[in-house]
């Protein structure tokens, strides 16, 4: 076991943190006034890993420089940048503490817009870019970058946040909600290889605070993760032999000291540990779980790069992340993709675990897939699984007394030789139709109004007798990209959420006009008329809105943090049901409070358009790609 890590180790491909080796001297508290060029042959740069060239008509730079007796926090960075098409990592440093802390921006332009990688932010943690680490929304982003040609980058930096806007863009192409520093200062400059693959042009630098950022999202954890660790010293990997299992004569030469995690549940090693050299280096990291019976139990888990799972000693996981290592085009970005059946003793039971880190990210994620957190006032009802293609939506008829559940589909999504249904199910928890309005195009919201039914497709609205549950007529929406949920208000326009337009249609009677748009509407999904407002959750920026019916003028109602906003249902006493398609229920109060009823993330059930019935306290939720519909009840 040993010999297959080394191995693999020496083949990972090696790109790590641009190290800067010249000193950078301490800041001086000289500040510029205002916008200012400055030449890449000032005074003021450290050019020790940088050499001046000339490229494109322009003379410029190739390589990596930092400014000196700068104290850089709050502010603007620009500059603008070329690349050959080759392979290249070039971009800002910022906030430099030291050579080997700072945090950092580059562009890849041989991803050619396809990954939703090309531009980057990662920190750089005693020498580690922990780009394996961060990645996705937030971290990362799509951009074709133009070869052999120059283009602006401008990156502002205010708090905790910042943003990228690169070739003149209006809107931000990456911004990052959260950096991994916080609140810090240092120098910046910029970052590259002097390999003629990337080229640097007048660079401006603007401090102060700049444009004012919108509070980010607050981060969410699901339940189940370990968050506080024990973590050993670095050992050098081949010094550590665990091919028969977790020696107790090497445990009793490990000092443990107390780890973190963050609030997303990532262990990031490189904030409490530094790398020994260029040879793959390990720690251990251990916690106790305790069990109130003997059991087997799953937990899913991500790392960076190589990782060994020992139980009460005994070895029960191994397993490579490293760069390029599971096929040629692996990258090796921690993700909850591995999983592991630990079996649990009554009582305490040790949890050890070796990491290993070769590049790219030093780190651990390790949840507990069983863990559901239900609310006291929550009271599990029944599950009903019986004939469902993916439920997205249910209603309740209370002239009726049943529930209609869209089936989305999923696995026939835009597919015309086979048609979706509504089942209708009682509020008994027992199916009373499965396929009864039956040849329908991958329906989601549904809305009731003048005794009709109104399911959303793909191009439009259809009209259902509920009765019978004939299709009655079908209406459909202009320039319809992707529809997704329904509201009718109290005077009878229908508006109609479109999540891949950023739009919210509106039929008055006689047209569709498009009410709400970009950059107000980004990523609408759940709607609800209520008291002459339509209440939107705008999923691109995470946050529940309401806009007045009248005048279309739009305020925030609550930050729900990261997830889908796909369901909202007045709970009849003045506060709103709002749900997270990916599986969390939320009360939000008239002054925007939120509380949580309950959080089934973990457990990988789904609560997508849920409806409530407050005679009842009867909450009904579709739980999508479970194939089931399951209730709860509240104020138990």
């Amino acid at each position: 076991m040993k010999r297959n890590f080394l191995f693999s180790c020496r083949k990972a491909f090696a790109f790590s943190a641009i190290v800067f080796t010249a000193s950078i001297a301490r800041p001086s508290g000289e500040a510029f006034a205002g916008a200012e060029t400055i030449p890449f042959d000032d005074e003021r740069w450290d050019l020790t890993n940088a050499r001046k060239t000339e490229y494109l008509g322009r003379e410029c730079i190739a390589g990596s420089a930092v400014l000196k007796n700068v104290e850089f926090e709050d502010g603007t960075i620009e500059v603008d940048m070329a690349f050959t098409g080759g392979r290249a990592y070039a971009g800002f440093v910022f906030r430099m503490r030291d050579p080997q802390n700072y945090e950092s921006f580059y562009i890849r332009p041989h991803r050619g817009g396809l990954y939703g990688d090309d531009l980057q932010y990662t920190p750089v943690t005693n020498g580690i870019s922990s780009w394996q680490l961060y990645s996705g929304e937030g971290f990362s982003s799509s951009w074709n970058t133009p070869h052999e040609r120059w283009f602006h980058v401008r990156m502002e930096v205010k708090g905790e946040q910042a943003r990228v806007f690169v070739d003149g863009s209006e809107e931000a192409n990456l911004v990052i909600d959260r950096l991994i520093f916080g609140r810090s200062k240092g120098t910046a400059g910029v970052q590259g290889q002097a390999d003629g693959t990337a080229y640097f042009s007048d660079f401006r630098y603007t401090p102060g605070g700049g444009p004012g950022f919108d509070p980010p999202v607050p981060a969410g954890r699901e339940p189940g993760f370990i968050t506080v660790w024990k973590i050993s010293q670095v050992f050098r990997a081949g010094e550590v032999d665990v091919e028969n299992g977790f020696d107790p004569a090497l445990a009793s030469r490990i000092e443990w000291r107390d780890a973190e995690t963050d609030a997303a549940g990532l262990l990031d090693i490189a904030r409490t540990c530094a790398r020994t050299g260029r040879e793959p280096d390990l720690v251990f990291v251990k916690a106790v779980i305790d069990s109130e019976k003997d059991r087997r139990r799953e937990y899913r888990f991500g790392y960076s790069d190589y990782i060994n799972i020992f139980l009460d000693g005994e070895l029960l996981f191994s397993g490579n992340s490293a760069y390029r290592q599971r096929d040629p085009s692996f990258l090796g970005i921690i993700g909850l993709h591995d999983s592991v059946v630990l079996p649990l003793k009554k009582g305490g039971n040790e949890l050890v675990i070796l990491v290993a880190e070769s590049m790219g990210g030093w780190g651990l994620i390790f949840q507990d897939a069983t863990a559901a957190v239900f609310s006291e006032e929550v009271g599990k009802g029944w599950e009903l699984r019986e004939g469902f293609r993916t439920p997205e939506s249910v209603l309740f008829d209370g002239k009726r007394g049943v529930a209609y559940v869209s089936n989305f589909d999923q696995y026939n999504f835009r597919n015309p030789a086979v048609p979706q249904y509504i089942s209708r199910i009682g509020l008994d928890g027992r199916m009373k139709e499965i396929r009864w309005a039956d040849g329908l195009a991958n329906p989601t919201g549904l809305a009731m109004h003048g005794d009709r039914l109104f399911a959303v497709e793909r191009s439009g609205v259809a009209e259902i007798d509920p009765d019978t549950g004939a299709i009655a007529g079908r209406n459909t929406v202009p320039g319809a990209v992707f529809l997704n949920d329904i509201a009718i208000d109290a005077s009878g326009r229908v508006y109609v959420s479109d999540s891949a337009k950023n739009v919210i249609h509106r039929w008055d009677g006689g047209k569709w006009e498009e009410w709400l748009a970009a950059p107000d509407i980004s990523n609408p999904n759940a709607l609800l008329a209520f008291e002459g407002r339509l209440y939107i959750g705008n999923n691109g920026t995470g946050r529940l809105l309401a806009a007045d019916i009248g005048s279309g003028e739009i305020y925030e109602v609550a930050s729900l943090g990261p997830g889908n906003i796909d369901g909202i249902k007045p709970e009849g006493n003045g506060s709103l049901l709002v749900s997270h398609w990916e599986g969390e229920l939320f009360r939000v109060a008239p002054g925007g409070a939120t509380e949580k009823f309950f959080d089934t993330r973990a457990i990988r059930r789904h609560c997508a358009d849920f409806d409530y019935v407050p005679g009842e306290k009867l909450l009904v939720v579709p739980a999508f790609f479970s194939d089931r519909v399951d209730s709860y009840r509240l104020g138990r």
